[in-house]
């Protein structure tokens, strides 16, 4: 790598440019208060690439967004040059803020990027676009467990023209984040369609919505056996008579997920779809097709089977 022309001399303690870019990654990273300064400072820098990433496709932005570091991410955004793309797993700085419940970078990014997508190269899209093609969800109320960032909730609510989604999570910080992306994609939803967050605790019946959802979405919502007890509880509770549960979850690997599946086949619920996901469902995601760095971020897609369920309460 070439060292720095005179052009750069003014930037102390660096001997190639590569080494400044690699700085301006970790100071991103940490965002500690000397490293807001010494990324002001290399930014503004003519040498300096804003966008330069790491072996990964990451970017600056994509670190401070990822960390939570919002002077770093108001430095970078200050840059003109300063982009918004996907690293080589197809996550963007908006996937990465929005999954860990970074509000306010989320509206930073919203407010210097236009017309963002929070749908964009989500795996979850495929499942909610199916369902939503066979009008699974017309003109009913539908209730996600598990919402994290609303992703097939939003789905459902801009492709299936329900009457109403309900997203649900536990915590504050996440049900803020939820609420942001749902707002975020307001105009999307058709002219009837409601959604909404919602906080519900499994395990406490008064935090339960007053009326039962005709179907209810969630993916990979068991991971321990201590799990399955809660889960059968909430769906039962929130469901209606007649009402349809659809979940995705791989077939083993996760603790208390044979228990759930056997305890819903015999407890008096049929199961109507019970498909297991190939064809367009494990393809590489990434937009690069490295197949190598596929199997680095998504090696269960090549080592477990998945599995689509469509559960009916009896």
């Amino acid at each position: 790598m070439a060292s720095f022309t005179s052009k750069a001399e003014n930037i102390q303690g660096f001997a190639t440019i590569e080494e400044a870019h690699n700085e301006m990654l970790e100071c991103a990273r940490y965002g500690d208060p000397e490293d807001i300064g010494t990324l002001r400072s290399l930014v503004s820098h003519s040498s300096i690439d804003v966008n330069y990433s790491d072996s990964g496709g990451s970017t600056a932005l994509h670190k401070a967004c990822a960390n939570g570091k919002k002077d770093a991410v108001a430095v970078l955004l200050s840059h003109p040059g300063c982009s918004h793309t996907a690293n080589a797993a197809g996550n963007t700085p908006l996937h990465w803020a929005s999954s860990n419940g970074e509000v306010e970078i989320v509206k930073m990014l919203v407010d210097r990027f236009k017309d963002l997508d929070v749908l964009a190269k989500n795996s979850f899209g495929k499942w909610i676009a199916k369902l939503c093609s066979e009008g699974q969800f017309e003109g009913s109320s539908v209730l996600e467990l598990g919402g994290g960032c609303g992703v097939p909730g939003i789905a459902c609510g801009v492709y299936g023209n329900p009457l109403s989604v309900q997203i649900t999570d536990l915590t504050t910080a996440t049900l803020s984040n939820l609420q942001f992306n749902i707002d975020l994609n307001r105009g999307d939803y058709g002219g009837r369609t409601r959604v909404e967050s919602f906080r519900l605790d499994w395990a406490d019946e008064a935090t339960y919505p007053e009326g039962k959802a005709d179907s209810i979405i969630g993916a990979d919502l068991v991971y321990t056996d201590d799990i399955v007890p809660l889960l059968l509880k909430v769906l039962d509770g929130v469901l209606a008579k007649g009402g349809s549960f659809f979940y995705c979850a791989p077939d083993d690997g996760r603790a208390g997920l044979k228990t759930f599946i056997e305890a819903l086949r015999g407890g008096g619920w049929e199961v109507r779809r019970e498909v297991k996901a190939e064809g367009e469902y494990l393809e590489n995601p990434l937009e690069s097709k490295d197949d190598e760095m596929c199997f680095l971020c998504f090696n269960e897609l090549g080592e477990k089977r998945f599995m689509f369920y469509e559960f009916v309460k009896r």
